[in-house]
């Protein structure tokens, strides 16, 4: 059974791979604050950086984003 930290983990990775994204409606209802907030704090640099982009409350991977996805998508993991 994966843990609460797997689950928060496993969604950021497969949503960031797809076009929809991560939503943060979805992450702020399913886990615990903490996890909404370091999430929240985490992507700031990234979208200021134009590796991530956010449209109505989802998260997204830009074009020059999918280049590094690997490093983004770590960095956002709750180890």
């Amino acid at each position: 059974k994966l843990t609460l930290s797997d689950t928060f983990n496993e969604y950021i990775m497969t949503g960031l791979r797809t076009k929809k994204g991560v939503s943060c409606t979805y992450i702020k209802k399913t886990f615990p604050n903490n996890y909404f907030v370091t999430f929240t704090s985490q992507i700031k640099t990234y979208k200021k950086q134009g590796l991530l982009t956010e449209t109505n409350g989802a998260v997204q991977l830009t074009q020059k984003g999918i280049c590094i996805s690997n490093t983004i998508i770590s960095d956002l993991f709750i180890v």
